[in-house]
């Protein structure tokens, strides 16, 4: 089982980096571009500042998730350094209650994404399902994330814990 969680994690982060890079370059070209044609053209573009922010909430909910795996949240590790053989305990019960906490906040927010998907937005005519589900897709790829470091919680050497260059 470890063994699944661990690859589903590895293949998650990786795709969610793809999605990532591609959403950050679109954000920069339709932030370019609304910039662009404010300036030269004297007119705005009405859509490339929607496209942004709903760009920037899915940016938001795939870093955070990326930032799971090499252990890149901030924490207070001047406590946890000092608990010695209560660090794995404490490491554990941390990450099942962050685990249950977002499997909360991921279920109210499909809800949330659900109940608006026959709203759509003002200026490109897109469903909000889709912007609101940034929340709990962001919420599930925590999740898994989280469950890939219950096996060596508090291991500063684990694989998924380790961040290269910091």
């Amino acid at each position: 089982m470890w063994v699944f969680i661990d690859n589903l994690s590895h293949w998650t982060d990786r795709a969610s980096r793809f999605l990532m890079a591609i959403m950050m370059a679109a954000m920069f070209l339709a932030v370019f571009l609304g910039v662009g044609n404010r300036f030269v053209f004297k007119f705005s573009i009405s859509w490339t500042e929607q496209l942004a922010r709903f760009l920037l909430i899915w940016i938001s909910m795939l870093g955070a998730a990326i930032a799971v795996r090499p252990a890149l949240h901030i924490g207070v590790m001047f406590i946890v350094t000092r608990l010695g053989r209560w660090r794995r305990p404490v490491m554990t019960i941390n990450s099942v209650l962050i685990i249950g906490f977002l499997a909360v906040v991921g279920y109210f927010g499909l809800r949330l994404s659900l109940s608006q998907a026959s709203q759509t937005s003002p200026v490109m005519n897109l469903s909000m399902f889709w912007p609101l589900l940034a929340v709990p897709t962001g919420c599930l790829l925590m999740i898994i994330h989280y469950l890939a470091t219950l096996r060596t919680p508090g291991d500063p050497t684990a694989e998924h814990n380790v961040s290269e260059g910091i």
